[in-house]
């Protein structure tokens, strides 16, 4: 029989010889040491770990330790309490979608296309708007001016509403933007959440065969889009309401 063997047979402490396995030519699994460890008596099992703290003292190594060596023999009501430890942040996208059920909830009743209820939609709109997260999406600029594409629908440009769509969607980190609060493109993108369920499905099925599918999440695209299948142009606009 050998030495470490003869050795480990004459310690009386049984998690002693456990160590002593662990650095010997058979080291047995973690989980089978645990369980060893887990069967000594607590008068052993205390005098195991004091040797075990001489050891780590005696290499330099107690400074691994997460507290102080003296303060592991103290009563449990002298350790010093862990910090809070938040659990993992999920991704914006997901803590969204719990949110935007709510705050992209549609009108009631939806609007259907037809020209004698676009003014009235857009009044149910402008009134709802103020304490919306998507409002500041309501407003772009056309020629240095900033424009309400919800009051002043009529005077916008195809080209300058086409333009800050691909500004915000062409970006690089569109789809990281489209998902960060308060930034552009998430406005917008919410803005176009709460239109399509305003609109019936029908009709929104027809905004969206008129859109790049590229940007068909632009809400302002939307807005756009819905209007001038009813007024093509301001002075198509005005034309509607002088009659």
């Amino acid at each position: 029989m050998s030495s470490a063997a003869s050795s480990t047979d004459q310690s009386p402490i049984h998690g002693t010889a456990v160590l002593r396995d662990i650095h010997g030519s058979v080291t047995p699994a973690p989980a089978q040491a645990v369980e060893a460890l887990c069967t000594i008596n607590d008068d052993d099992l205390l005098a195991l770990a004091t040797h075990a703290l001489d050891a780590l003292h005696h290499r330099g190594l107690t400074h691994h330790l997460p507290v102080a060596p003296a303060m592991l023999f103290s009563p449990p009501a002298q350790f010093p309490s862990r910090p809070f430890m938040p659990a993992p942040r999920q991704p914006d996208m997901w803590e969204n979608a719990k949110i935007e059920k709510i705050i992209c909830a549609g009108l009631s009743p939806p609007y259907d296309g037809s020209s004698n209820t676009l003014i009235p939609t857009l009044n149910r709109i402008h009134i709802q708007r103020k304490n919306e997260v998507w409002y500041p999406a309501l407003f772009l600029s056309q020629d240095n001016v900033n424009v309400d594409i919800v009051l002043q629908f009529s005077k916008l440009t195809t080209e300058a509403v086409t333009a800050q769509a691909k500004k915000l969607w062409d970006a690089p980190d569109a789809s990281i933007q489209s998902h960060t609060r308060g930034s552009d493109t998430y406005n917008a993108r919410l803005l176009g959440l709460f239109l399509m369920n305003s609109l019936t499905p029908d009709f929104a099925a027809m905004l969206h065969s008129r859109i790049d599918p590229m940007y068909c999440s632009d809400g302002p695209l939307l807005m756009h889009t819905m209007c001038q299948h009813i007024h093509h142009n301001h002075l198509a606009f005005v034309k509607t309401i002088k009659n």
